[in-house]
C-alpha cells in the first residue's frame, strides 16, 4: 500500500511539474510577444516618423522641380533659327533629367514601402505608398509636358534625320546593324555609339540636309546608344496584315512583280511613304526580311486600306 501511495504521489507531483513547466513557458512566450510588440510599435513609429521627414523632403524637391520645369517651358521662346531650337533643347534637358531621376527614387521608394507594408504595426505605411503614388505622377504629368514641347521644338527634323540616316546607310551598301557595329567599334566610348560620331559619319558624305538641322534632328536620339539600340532608332519594320506585292519600281502600273508578300511576312521600311498621283496608292520602298529581298510595296490602297502595320524586329 505504501509503494502505491508512494508511486501515486511521484505521479501527481511529476504532473503538478509538467504544468508549472507548461505554465512558465505561456507566460515567458507572452512576455517576449509583449516584448516584440512594444519593439514594433516602437520601430513603426520611428519609419513612420522617418517616412514623414522623407515625403516632406520629397514634397519640397518635387516643388523646386516642377517649378523648374514650367519655368523652362515657359522660357522658350521664338524658334526661328536652328540654333533658337537647339539652345531650347538644351535648356529643357537637365530639368528632364531631374524629373527622371526623381521618378526613379519614388518608385523605389514605393517598391520598398509595399514590402514594409507586410510587417507588423506598418499598416499606416499605406497612406505614405497612396503620397509617393501621387508625387510620381505629378512627376510623370510634367516629363510627358517636357516630351510634348521638345517634339514641338524638333518639328520634323527627327524624322527628316533619321531617313537621311537610313539614306546613307543604303548608300554604303551596307546594312544598318553592320553600320553600326563599326560606328561602335571606331568609339573610343567603349563600344558606345555617341550623337558626335553620327553626326560626323554623316557629313561624311554630302546628304540633303544643312549641318544645322542634322545637329537638331540629332538631338532626338540619346547622347550615347549601344550598336543595338542605335539599330532599333533608324530601322522601322511593318508586318503585313493582308497580301501585298513587292515591285521593283516606284509606279505599279507596267512594273513587273518581283514576289508575292504573305499576309504576316515582316519587312523593313527602307523611305519614308509617297503617294502614287496617278493611282492615289502610298507607296514605300522595303527589305522583306524573309529572303532580303528590296522592292516597293504598297502601304494603303487609294481607297484608305492598310496592308501593314507597325511592328518590332523578330526575335526581339
Amino acid at each position: 500500500a505504501r509503494v502505491n501511495k508512494a508511486q501515486a504521489n511521484f505521479v501527481y507531483t511529476k504532473r503538478k511539474v509538467a504544468e508549472a513547466r507548461q505554465d512558465h513557458n505561456k507566460r515567458a512566450e507572452e512576455s517576449r510577444k509583449k516584448r516584440l510588440e512594444v519593439a514594433g510599435r516602437e520601430a513603426a513609429l520611428l519609419v513612420l516618423q522617418e517616412l514623414k521627414e522623407s515625403s516632406e523632403a520629397v514634397e519640397e524637391e518635387l516643388a523646386e522641380v516642377l517649378a523648374s520645369a514650367k519655368e523652362a517651358i515657359g522660357a522658350v521662346g521664338d524658334l526661328d533659327s536652328q540654333q533658337q531650337r537647339l539652345d531650347a533643347l538644351e535648356s529643357l534637358r537637365p530639368v528632364a533629367d531631374q524629373l527622371e531621376a526623381l521618378r526613379a527614387k519614388l518608385a523605389q521608394q514605393i517598391a520598398s514601402l509595399k514590402v514594409k507594408r507586410q510587417d507588423p504595426g506598418m499598416s499606416q505605411v499605406g497612406s505614405y505608398i497612396s503620397k509617393f503614388s501621387s508625387f510620381e505622377t505629378k512627376c510623370r504629368a510634367q516629363a510627358d509636358l517636357l516630351e510634348d514641347k521638345r517634339k514641338t521644338i524638333l518639328g520634323d527634323s527627327g524624322r527628316r534625320v533619321i531617313q537621311a540616316i537610313r539614306e546613307r546607310v543604303k548608300k554604303s551598301e551596307m546594312d544598318v546593324g553592320s553600320v553600326a557595329r563599326d560606328l561602335a567599334t571606331s568609339s573610343d566610348r567603349d563600344g558606345k555609339i555617341s550623337r558626335a560620331s553620327v553626326e560626323a559619319w554623316m557629313k561624311s558624305s554630302p546628304g540633303s540636309l544643312e549641318d544645322a538641322e542634322l545637329t537638331l534632328g540629332l538631338a532626338a536620339l540619346p547622347a550615347e546608344m549601344s550598336a543595338a539600340e542605335f539599330s532599333s532608332y533608324i530601322q522601322e519594320f511593318l508586318k503585313c496584315v493582308k497580301d501585298s506585292v513587292l515591285t521593283p519600281d516606284f509606279e505599279v502600273k507596267d512594273s513587273r512583280p518581283l514576289r508575292k508578300l504573305e499576309k504576316g511576312e515582316v519587312v523593313e521600311v527602307l523611305t519614308e511613304p509617297a503617294k502614287d498621283p496617278n493611282l492615289g496608292l502610298e507607296r514605300f520602298q522595303c527589305r522583306a526580311l524573309r529572303d532580303g529581298l528590296q522592292g516597293w510595296a504598297t502601304l494603303r490602297g487609294s481607297q484608305g486600306t492598310h496592308f501593314f502595320e507597325p511592328t518590332t524586329k523578330p526575335g526581339e
